[in-house]
């Protein structure tokens, strides 16, 4: 897959989740203002009632993936990411295409 080159050496990103580093902070903001909002706008107890789940966190998930799909066709079109290889014409990739799609967390 292409994880590691041929000296062992990590070829994917790491993420480390503490304050000093840069990407994680900026993921932590953006996602909290996403759910923070995406909260204001949806009923969830709404939503359990009309689709009978079992309770709001099970529609929470839910309904939360069903709308990322969404606002992840939404950052595509306006060019924010670009879909990677793999996802785009699985016929003509390779298993190192797969190293698109991975990145490894580091709790600290």
């Amino acid at each position: 897959y292409s994880l590691f080159d041929n000296n062992g050496i990590v070829q994917v990103p790491i993420i480390v989740e503490n304050s000093d580093n840069r990407i994680f902070e900026l993921a932590t903001v953006l996602s909290k203002k996403l759910s923070n909002e995406f909260l204001k706008e949806v009923s969830i107890s709404e939503i359990v009632n009309k689709y009978s789940f079992i309770d709001e966190e099970t529609a929470l998930i839910i309904f939360y993936h069903e709308f990322m799909w969404d606002l992840m066709k939404l950052i595509e079109e306006n060019k924010i990411v670009s879909r990677p290889k793999l996802l785009i014409n699985s016929s003509n990739s390779s298993l190192s295409d797969m190293s698109d799609l991975i990145f490894f967390v580091v709790k600290k």
